[in-house]
C-alpha cells in the first residue's frame, strides 16, 4: 500500500524574487523534470503548488491571538511550495528530491500525511 507525503520546499525567497527570467525558467525546469522523474519511478503525483510571498501570509494564533501578517519568524528561508506524492518508496523518492535541490540553498521536509480517519 502506498503512503502520501507531502514534501515542503524551502528556500531564499529574497534571491527568488530577484532571479532573473533566465533563472526562473531554470528552476522551472528542474521542476518538471523532478515530476518526470517522479512519474517515471512509479511515484504518483497527487498536489502541488508554488506559494506566493510569505508577506502575503495571515498567521493565525487562536482567537485569543489574533491574526498577523506576514512571515511567522523571521528567516532567510521561507516555504515556497510544496508537493503531494503518493508512493511506496520514500528512498527513491527522497533520492529525487535531493537531486531538485541541487542548485538551491534551501533543504527540504518529507513528511508522511495522516488521512481522515486514520488517526495517530
Amino acid at each position: 500500500m502506498s503512503t502520501e507525503y507531502i514534501i515542503l520546499l524551502h528556500d531564499n525567497e529574497a534571491a527568488w524574487q530577484q532571479a532573473t527570467p533566465e533563472q526562473r525558467a531554470a528552476t522551472y525546469g528542474r521542476h518538471t523534470e523532478f515530476a518526470r522523474r517522479c512519474a517515471e519511478d512509479g511515484h504518483t503525483m497527487t498536489g502541488g503548488a508554488e506559494l506566493q510571498p510569505s508577506s502575503t501570509a495571515k498567521i493565525l494564533r487562536g482567537s485569543a491571538m489574533g491574526i498577523t501578517d506576514g512571515p511567522y519568524t523571521e528567516t532567510a528561508e521561507q516555504l515556497g511550495g510544496f508537493y503531494l506524492v503518493e508512493t511506496e518508496n520514500l528512498e527513491t523518492l527522497a533520492k529525487l528530491v535531493n537531486e531538485l535541490l541541487a542548485d538551491t540553498t534551501g533543504p527540504a521536509e518529507i513528511r508522511a500525511t495522516i488521512r481522515p480517519g486514520e488517526g495517530s
